[in-house]
C-alpha cells in the first residue's frame, strides 16, 4: 500500500495484485507480453490500445518483455496499468 500526503489531502492506493495474479496465467511471477494481451482480450474483449502498450513498456524497467509485481507496484504509484 502506498500513502501520499499532499497538504491536507491524504490518499492511499493499493496495487492490483489480484488482477496481476489472474493475468499471470503461467504463475511465474512475471507478466509477459502475451499474458498482457490475453488479459485485455479476456477482460474487455478488445486488444490493448497503443497507450496501454506504452504503459506496459514504461513499466518494464529492464526491457526484458516481462513485468514483475515490483515493476507494476512502482509504475502504479502514478499510473494505473491493468
Amino acid at each position: 500500500m502506498f500513502c501520499n500526503l499532499f497538504g491536507f489531502l491524504f490518499t492511499c492506493t493499493k496495487p492490483k495484485v489480484a488482477v496481476f495474479e489472474s493475468a499471470d496465467t503461467d504463475h511465474d511471477g512475471r507478466l509477459s507480453l502475451n499474458e498482457f494481451h490475453s488479459h485485455f482480450v479476456n477482460t474487455y474483449g478488445v486488444p490493448p490500445t497503443n497507450e496501454q502498450w506504452m504503459k506496459f513498456h514504461f513499466a518494464d524497467k529492464n526491457n526484458n518483455g516481462y513485468i514483475s509485481k515490483y515493476d507494476m507496484e512502482m509504475f502504479e504509484k502514478h499510473n494505473p496499468l491493468l
